[in-house]
């Protein structure tokens, strides 16, 4: 049975409680009453770590200790000593420390540029000791090209004059694969900048559009990839000097740089340059053959290629011929398109060709070509034109004091070797010690 919560009296009867003796169970009621701690578990108070910084590296290094690159500066000593200033400033930014070489003094008065033990990597075309970012895509490009533009415009508020070289680029990868920031290397020591905020603000706006010039002529490399397709021509008109930068590392196809040069308006010597050691990358890869049509295709296509470059760059040279203040590099120019255009329509329409690699095609027809020695009446006409176009430039180029031919072209005139004896892996460098007629025939002492 139950208690009750009536007490009982003497005499058996109940009796009501009072509000106070109520009160007194109800006041031991609690809501979500504190639990009591347990008597047989420790507690121990573990107090927090305090923070550290990360001694990791903050760009990934090599898998194999190699040796760092050390590079002398070959400056005055006045430019030496905005260098030894540029560097130092350079030690005390936290961010850009990491991505710049220091300034090591050498025993020969000539400072060296110690880079630091990080992976670097090459931005454009293969590197010597340098591994390379692989494919170039439109997202590297537009990352890159945001962090230099970064660069240029923080470096300059602190008065230092960056000047990067977007063809020889380098860079370092973070920690996360794939993100890439630029080796802050190269600078103008020369420029001498005073203290007037507007010569800086000046001096920012021109290294950024020399630079976005470089990084439009990659994204036109980058945009042009289907020979089937056409594409629209740029906006404005693509710097010959940023063309023959770009394309002399990049290493773009003769498709690639064809759609590219088209968007040149000017002349240049390094752009006549550029177009020429393309066509003679070609035309000295082309085989051999015995009989018509055994040419492949794609080497006809190519060979097409390069001829439309070879006559946009010939009808920009024209006209820069005329004003030119070297009138004899121009000429030399001028004879190096008119070999090579004659070398390539002999490959398209002669019947055979027994030379490898083109080394001696001009010679071999001796005097000038025959008709019976090629496909078509169209084809003999063509390379009897330029045939002649040859003779005539070389005649100017003579007239006008020259005498020994740059340009490698000798591979393609003469069957010997000039009397310099380079390696046979080698072409003749550019000018050669021999002086031969364009047809007559070569010395052989």
């Amino acid at each position: 049975m139950a208690p009750s919560a009536y007490p009982a009296t003497a005499a058996g009867s109940r009796r009501e409680l009072s509000v106070n003796e109520l009160r007194v169970p109800l006041a031991r009621l609690t809501l979500n009453q504190k639990p009591k701690p347990n008597p047989h578990r420790v507690n121990k108070h573990v107090p927090a770590k305090p923070a550290t910084r990360s001694t990791a590296p903050p760009y990934r290094r090599w898998a194999s200790p190699i040796p760092r690159p050390i590079t002398p500066l070959d400056l005055n000593p006045t430019e030496m000593e905005r260098a030894r200033a540029i560097f130092d400033k350079l030690r005390t930014m936290s961010d850009i420390r990491h991505r710049s070489p220091r300034l090591r003094p050498s025993s020969d008065g000539r400072d060296q540029l110690v880079y630091p033990d990080y992976a670097v990597l090459k931005f454009l075309g293969p590197g010597h000791m340098y591994e390379s970012i692989g494919s170039v895509t439109m997202d590297k490009i537009r990352a890159i090209s945001h962090d230099v533009f970064s660069d240029i415009a923080r470096l300059y508020r602190h008065r230092i004059p960056y000047a990067p070289d977007v063809a020889r680029l380098y860079l370092l990868e973070e920690r996360q694969r794939g993100v890439y920031k630029p080796v802050i290397d190269t600078f103008d020591y020369a420029r001498h900048i005073d203290d007037d905020p507007a010569a800086w603000k000046a001096a920012k706006k021109d290294m950024i559009n020399h630079v976005h010039e470089r990084f439009r002529v990659l994204k036109r490399l980058q945009k042009v990839r289907d020979p089937l397709e056409t594409y629209p021509d740029c906006t404005r008109p693509l710097l010959p000097d940023a063309v023959a930068e770009i394309a002399k590392e990049a290493f773009p196809g003769p498709f690639q740089l064809h759609h590219t040069i088209t968007q040149v308006k000017q002349y240049s010597p390094s752009f006549g340059r550029c177009v020429l050691n393309t066509v003679y990358y070609c035309l000295n890869r082309v085989p051999w053959r015995r009989r018509c049509g055994s040419l492949p295709q794609k080497e006809i296509d190519q060979l097409h290629i390069c001829s439309y470059a070879l006559s946009h760059g010939r009808s920009l040279l024209e006209p820069f011929l005329e004003s030119a203040e070297d009138k004899l590099s121009a000429l030399d120019d001028l004879v190096a398109f008119c070999v090579l255009r004659t070398v390539l329509l002999i490959n398209l329409h002669a019947a055979q060709v027994r030379t490898i690699a083109s080394h001696g095609i001009i010679i071999s027809w001796h005097i000038e070509p025959k008709e019976r020695d090629f496909t078509s009446y169209e084809g003999f006409r063509s390379v009897a034109d330029a045939w002649s176009q040859m003779q005539e430039s070389w005649r100017l180029f003579k007239q006008a004091g020259g005498g020994l031919l740059n340009f490698n072209i000798q591979h393609f005139l003469f069957e010997t070797r000039p009397k310099s004896h380079w390696p046979k892996y080698m072409v003749p460098p550019y000018g050669c010690e021999e002086d031969h007629e364009m047809t007559g025939q070569p010395d052989n002492q």
